[in-house]
Formats: structure tokens, sequence, C-alpha cells
């Protein structure tokens, strides 16, 4: 049975343990395509105790930010594989993508003005991210990068008078998201590009743990640089199965796998 040092942050006190067997059969048969909610239940088989220490924390794996759910992996990662701590991830190495000592996440941030409109930048939190993942493909002539793109802006940006749903709690966050996103698609293409630099430095202004970015596939984490520098490792996610034994990929239909 594997070890694991207690893992703590300014939000998160947790203790992990290994995964069942069973359990990590279950997730290697999720398809990749479903990351946001194949990590929700990895993160749910693998916190074996989660601290409210101060009303700050957070507990709940689907109420965690993204980068806070990538840091979890990343800590059981670095207690399995063969390159630990400071794990293999493709030519570059898990330091390579950590933003220092920053955890502290920003609950609002005053983003800037767009259309006559002042706009703030909430943080992406695990259920959002599941609620984007479920709409993809879901809404014609939306898809890739762009519906991710449109999923996290029409998620995290918010003006004064906006009553947005909680993404954990409330069933209707799938459907109010839905129809936002449609919004922001047809808005001018020149507002929308400010709106989407506006959201760009906005996201690396609140960054913790990870510079988030957004590819075909989804949330992805790049290369920690120094502002005027250009990233030279591709991006980086921490998917479940580079966590599960060769055993459990195969029994769950799957051949082995790494760090993408």
């Amino acid at each position: 049975m594997i070890e694991f040092r207690p893992l703590r942050t300014k939000r998160l006190s947790l203790t992990l343990q290994e995964i069942a067997i069973g359990d990590a059969i279950s997730l290697a048969s999720i398809p990749p395509s479903m990351y946001e909610s194949q990590t929700t239940r990895f993160l749910n088989s693998v916190i074996k105790q989660a601290e409210a220490a101060t009303p700050a924390h957070v507990t709940d794996p689907r109420a965690m930010t993204v980068q806070e759910r990538g840091f979890v992996v990343a800590h059981y990662m670095a207690h399995v594989s063969e390159t630990a701590p400071d794990f293999s991830i493709g030519d570059g190495r898990f330091s390579n993508y950590l933003v220092g000592q920053q955890q502290h996440v920003v609950p609002t941030f005053a983003a800037g003005n767009v259309g006559g409109d002042a706009w703030s930048l909430v943080p992406l939190i695990g259920s959002a991210a599941e609620a984007i993942e479920e709409l993809n493909g879901d809404l014609q002539g939306i898809a890739g990068e762009y519906h991710w793109m449109l999923g996290c802006m029409a998620s995290q940006l918010r003006k004064k008078d906006d009553a947005a749903p909680d993404p954990v709690t409330d069933a209707t966050y799938g459907d109010w998201l839905r129809e936002r996103m449609l919004v922001l698609s047809r808005y001018p293409e020149s507002d929308f590009v400010q709106m989407l630099v506006l959201y760009r430095q906005a996201v690396r202004a609140t960054r913790h743990f990870f510079n988030m970015d957004i590819n075909d596939d989804g949330i992805v984490f790049i290369e920690e640089v120094a502002e005027e520098a250009v990233a030279t490792l591709p991006p980086a996610r921490f998917p479940v199965s580079s966590c599960l034994s060769d055993f459990a990929l195969r029994m769950g239909g799957k051949t082995s796998a790494v760090s993408e």
C-alpha cells in the first residue's frame, strides 16, 4: 500500500489513499473525452479525508478550481510515478509547469470593460468544467477549441448584475451555460476579440498552481515562463490514466498511458 504525504494549500487540506482496483478499472473504461468527469470520479476515489480547516477551505472536488484539481492529481502522480517527485511530462518535468508558490485563488477579479459593460472574472471550478464538457458537440457550429473557449468565457466572465446559478448545487447550471454560450457566439466580432483578450489577461493575472489555457481537448496547462518569454514545451494535462496501473488500464480496455 502506498503512503501519501498530506496535501496542504491555502484552500485544501487533504489526505489521499491508493485507489481501489475496482475503481481503477472502472475509471480506465471512461473515454478520454470525458476528462473532467473522470477527474472528479478519480478524486472522489482517492481523497481519504478532506478537512474544512477554515471557511475558505474546499472539500468537494467539484468545487475546486481546475488548477487545484490538477494539483491534487499531480500530487498523486508524484507518489506513483517512476520519475517522482518531479515526474516527466513529455520532454519536460512537472516543475516546468508549476507556478512557483502561487496558491491564492482570487474569488473575483476586475477584468475590464468591453462593449460598454464592466466584466469580472471568477475561477473555473470542476463542476463548471464538467458542464462545458457535457455540452461539447451539442451546440451547432460550436466545437473543439471554440467550444471550450466559449464555455470558459461564459462560465467565468460576469457583468455586475449577472445572477449565475451555482454550478455545484444547481441543476439548471447547464441550461444557463448553454444559453450564455449562444449569447456570446452572437457578439460582434470586434467585441468578441476584445473580450477574448480581456479574458486571457485576467486568467493570466489570477493564475494559481498552473497557467490555464484551452485547446481542442479542453483545459490544459502551459509552461511557466517570464511574461515576455515564449513557452518551448507543449501544453500539459494530468490524465487519470497516468495514475493507474497497466493492469487496470488493460482490464479497462485501454493501453498504458502517460502524461500528455
